[in-house]
């Protein structure tokens, strides 16, 4: 393995295989959470926008909660694809230390 690059997102593609393999039902139990989330962010999106005068607001707040939801559903792919942004920016950094130290 190189040490000069960073792989965050293959280390924990191989830390969610295990898991799944350890502890069977832990998808379902993940996206039951995820259901609830959501599920609960709507209905407080739809209760405080009924109850204010204005009407629309909160959107940034649900956006947010429904994302968090969403890595509850899918840890195998939103994961990995914010790990692999990381994995991207931090090997450019170490490249630019590279460039500027060498």
């Amino acid at each position: 393995m190189n040490k000069s690059k960073v792989d965050l997102s293959g280390s924990w593609s191989q830390i969610w295989g295990r898991v799944q393999d350890s502890i069977s039902g832990v998808d379902l139990m993940l996206i039951a959470i995820a259901i609830g989330i959501a599920l609960f962010a709507i209905i407080k999106f739809i209760v405080k926008n009924r109850r204010s005068n204005g009407g629309a607001g909160g959107g940034k707040e649900l956006a947010i909660e429904l994302l968090i939801a969403g890595i509850f559903a899918a840890p195998s792919a939103f994961l990995p694809l914010f790990l692999l942004i990381a994995d991207a920016l931090l090997n450019l950094g170490l490249a630019l230390l590279g460039l500027a130290n060498g």
